[in-house]
């Protein structure tokens, strides 16, 4: 009945999170795919509205730079039509063979004024010679005379004219005929033989307005679109109030330009320049009557124009709305799509659902199955245990216990329920314990009848059923202790043994190392004697002997320095070469090497620093060389070697010492390193090897090791 149940509440359940999860998806989906569209219609939109704009935008740069380029083009050209106006006359006067005034004015006359070129002569004292704009002023004196602005203009004009300064003179005067300023721009050539200025100016306003004429001409030729227009008006007045502007030229589509007419649009564009200062280019998308127009305006301050090209959107927001419409069709139809699909899919999910059921009723039972027989191997792991298991709630009172916690406490187990963690174990601070979240100690722990004992206490905090319980593993290493200090003190009985054992290979090193400078030193006083005996002892010779004994004598010292410092242990690991320990062992053993003539070759690839005891290690290196020297000895080799290497070998430093005494006996080899174990059974203790291995793979973290080649045998050590 249970599984029953269970089974059409599962049925059921996944039904309805089939619909609801298919539903909310379905439901998201068409959510996104709205947003998406939009977003793509709005993307759609901006770029057509862009690519517009940069159009239009481009249309008027390029419009205004071909405006300043023929601004500058077309004052050039007027300006070098009266440079050669006045050459020409120039040219005239050199080639006459007259200096007669009345026939030079005759000659003059077919160069009266032409449209916008003003001629003119003056005699090199500044007298008026020839004027037809003014024949009255013709004899009088103007060499000192004012523009409005103070600046003497002939007596500048003749000083260039006669210095041959080709260049513009620039001044203020009436325009001819008129009683208007106008700012005037003259060329002037100076005629040596007649002592005569000829000249012409022109007025920058009539050069601006040849400009203006040329420009709108140019305009006036360019083709636009049915939906494109271009205007261009004249700014009557800058605080753009009232009918502030009249058109100049009209181009393009019509009702674009009769919609600019509209007052509210001309508002609008005034704003737009009011705000900006009248400088730069402006766009403004502006409706009206339904249509909208995409404008891009800009602002000649020196002609007063108001320049703008334009366009009506209509056709494009047609565009537009035909993108919308064909996407729109395209959405509906991905949302009936996604519809019957979410259907299908929820259908499917339901027959599936009634599948999984089934499996998910096999596996349920199987699961119990399973948890049976785990509850039952953790429940035996409990209750047998050879560690103690302690269960406690946040006050530390004991809720649980296994079997091996009452033989530990010696208590039965309601006697130990309830009681706190705290009296077992009086060293830990439980104020820590329930801040952390598991923790190990090694402690003392305190029985029901307060017997002492070494445990190690390790917790974890759990929970269960919302509560937080403390699990306690307890494991009594009492007898553990006590063996490890048993095997200190035999370890220290073999270091002992190991100290008296090098003391002794100390003194036969030191016999060896002072054999000669004894001998040495009996020779001195030797010859001290035969000098005294044949009377050549003198106070020279004597100092000469003291000083040679002193060192000798010195050298001896040394010699007992060495050795105590090899033989004096390393109180803390310091990073060190090999190659330096090793150069220590062969500097204590060197004289016994020598005796017994045993070589020495060294060979060093690249080694790093290891971190140790430096000391220590030359002592094994000294065990292997001792050793090594006693197998020569014994065995009689001729030509006694020992090969060393050092290497660097995956990231360690590795030292290899193989000799050539024929090897180590099979039998013998797995048991070298074992304590007591020695071949030399007439002085042999079998510790110096069992302590080179303590040294190296306790004391220093490393490996040693001991194989056969062909040769010999095979030391290697790595740290």
């Amino acid at each position: 009945m249970k599984e029953t149940g269970l089974k059409r509440i599962l049925l059921f359940s996944s039904t309805i999170v089939i619909i609801t999860v298919t539903s909310i998806v379905s439901y998201f989906l068409i959510v996104i795919e709205n947003r998406n569209f939009k977003q793509e219609m709005k993307r759609v939109e901006k770029e057509l509205i862009d690519n517009k704009k940069r159009y239009l935008d481009n249309s008027l740069k390029m419009i205004l730079n071909e405006i300043s380029f023929d601004q500058s083009f077309i004052k050039k050209s007027e300006l070098e039509k009266v440079n050669n106006f006045v050459e020409s006359i120039s040219k005239t006067l050199n080639i006459i063979n007259t200096k007669n005034q009345k026939e030079i004015k005759e000659i003059l006359k077919k160069y009266n004024s032409n449209k916008n070129i003003n001629p003119f002569a003056f005699l090199g004292d500044g007298r008026l010679f020839w004027n037809p704009n003014n024949p009255k002023a013709e004899g009088k004196n103007y060499l000192d005379f004012e523009d409005v602005k103070g600046f003497t203009y002939v007596k500048e004009m003749i000083k260039k004219a006669k210095n041959k300064i080709d260049s513009p003179i620039n001044y203020i005067w009436y325009t001819p005929n008129k009683s208007t300023l106008s700012d005037n721009i003259a060329f002037v050539r100076y005629i040596p033989s007649l002592d005569l200025v000829v000249g012409a100016y022109t007025s920058k306003e009539a050069i601006e307005t040849i400009i203006k004429e040329t420009i709108l001409q140019k305009l006036s030729k360019y083709k636009f679109t049915d939906d494109t227009f271009l205007y261009v008006d004249y700014l009557k007045s800058y605080n753009m109030s009232g009918n502030f502007s009249e058109p100049l030229l009209q181009l393009g589509n019509k009702d674009s330009i009769t919609a600019l007419q509209d007052k509210s649009l001309q508002n609008t564009i005034s704003e737009i320049f009011l705000s900006n200062g009248f400088r730069g280019i402006y766009s403004k998308n502006i409706k009206y009557k339904n249509t909208h127009y995409l404008i891009y305006i800009s602002i000649l301050n020196q002609y007063r124009w108001v320049i703008g090209v334009g366009e009506n959107l209509k056709e494009l927001y047609k565009t537009i709305e035909l993108k919308k419409y064909n996407s729109e069709r395209s959405l509906n139809g991905k949302i009936s799509d996604l519809i019957f699909l979410s259907v299908i899919i929820a259908i499917m999910f339901f027959f599936f659902s009634i599948f999984l059921v089934k499996k998910i009723e096999k596996l349920l039972i199987n699961y119990q199955k399973r948890a049976d027989i785990e509850s039952n191997k953790y429940q035996a792991l409990y209750q047998h245990s050879n560690d103690s298991f302690l269960l406690a709630n946040r006050n530390f009172e004991i809720v649980d216990a296994n079997p091996k916690s009452t033989t530990l406490a010696n208590l039965n187990k309601e006697e130990l329920l309830s009681k706190s963690l705290k009296i077992f174990f009086p060293q830990i601070d439980f104020e820590k314990v329930q801040i952390q979240p598991s923790g190990y100690y090694r402690t003392e722990f305190l029985d029901h009848l307060e017997n002492k004992k070494t445990v190690e206490f390790t917790f974890v905090w759990i929970d269960i059923e919302n509560e937080k319980i403390i699990f306690a593993s307890i494991r009594d290493i009492t007898e553990r202790i006590n063996l490890i200090s048993e095997k200190r003190e035999q370890e220290q009985i073999l270091i002992q043994q190991s100290k008296m054992a090098a003391m002794g290979e100390m003194i036969g090193n030191i016999a060896h190392q002072w054999r000669q400078p004894l001998s040495h030193i009996s020779g001195l006083f030797m010859d001290i004697s035969s000098a005294y005996s044949y009377k050549e002892l003198d106070d020279k010779y004597l100092e000469k002997v003291i000083n040679e004994a002193d060192d000798i004598i010195e050298y001896m010292s040394h010699t007992i320095d060495d050795f105590r410092n090899f033989f004096n242990p390393n109180k803390m690991k310091e990073n060190f070469l090999v190659s330096e320990s090793l150069y220590n062992a062969i500097k204590i053993i060197k004289s016994s090497f020598d005796f017994h003539g045993i070589e020495i070759d060294i060979k060093v690839d690249k080694e790093n620093p290891i971190y140790g005891y430096a000391n220590e290690y030359s002592q094994v290196i000294l065990n292997i060389f001792s050793n090594a020297k006693d197998i020569f000895i014994e065995r009689k080799i001729s030509n006694p070697k020992i090969t060393i290497e050092i290497v660097k070998h995956n990231g360690k430093t590795c030292l290899s010492l193989t000799d050539n005494a024929g090897g180590i006996k099979e039998d013998t080899l797995e048991r070298i390193f074992e304590p007591y174990y020695t071949t030399k059974y007439d002085c042999g203790r079998g510790i110096g090897l069992y302590m080179s291995k303590i040294i190296i793979e306790k004391n220093m973290e490393g490996t040693i090791k001991v194989s056969n080649t062909k040769e010999g045998a095979r030391f290697e050590i790595c740290v």
